[in-house]
């Protein structure tokens, strides 16, 4: 069981539901990519193994600010705005703005009764450690055994001690070409780590 946060268009969700036979949870908030994501499942016949969700994940229920870049599909680095929201002239706001109710992860899996995963992949473009506030329980789960996390520098001390106190440990640090550019971090159990670690993420069920 995988969840792909920040699912985007699918790309994760539907290379592991096809080529790993994984079942998984997508997690989209974007309305543009959420429905480009929706025509992928149906077009890839994965409508009986990923289940799409148009919610944010964050530290706390609420109504929140959804700040575009883009609204084209496939598009990225949106904004999850941290102060809330509220109702106001529209001609103030220079790009687009969406509200939508955002959940956390230990709430969406108890509220809508989710099976726990066995991986988490988070892209969610700055906001890796809202989701990550928002799911103490999930982490501490003895049923998870690894997360990919993408993470700017800024947030990298943060992020790993929240994942390295609910006991994962960092794997592995992907760097990218690009100055600047997020890296991504593959944290695993660390009682699955010695044996595990390097071909865990891909074994989805």
């Amino acid at each position: 069981m995988l969840f792909d946060i920040g699912a985007n268009v699918g790309t994760f969700a539907l290379i592991a539901a096809r080529h790993c036979r994984a079942h998984v949870v997508a997690f989209e908030p974007g309305y543009a990519n959420f429905a480009r994501l929706c025509d992928n499942i149906q077009l890839n016949g994965c409508h009986f193994s990923i289940v799409p969700v148009p919610l944010p994940v964050a530290e706390q229920a609420g109504v929140v600010g959804f700040k575009y870049r883009s609204v084209e599909p496939g598009q990225s680095r949106h904004k999850l705005k941290a102060d809330g929201w509220r109702f106001r002239d529209p001609a103030t706001v220079s790009r687009y703005e969406q509200p939508v109710l955002a959940m956390t992860l230990d709430g969406m899996i108890s509220t809508f009764r989710l099976p726990h995963p066995h991986h988490v992949k988070i892209d969610v473009d700055g906001a890796e450690a809202r989701v990550l506030a928002g799911a103490r329980e999930t982490l501490r789960s003895d049923t998870l055994h690894s997360v990919l996390i993408e993470v700017d520098d800024a947030q990298w001390p943060e992020v790993s001690r929240v994942l390295e106190d609910a006991g994962l440990a960092l794997e592995k640090r992907i760097e990218r070409d690009k100055p600047g550019a997020p890296a991504y971090g593959l944290f695993v159990r660390r009682t699955r780590a010695s044996r595990q670690s390097r071909s865990a993420w891909w074994k989805f069920r």
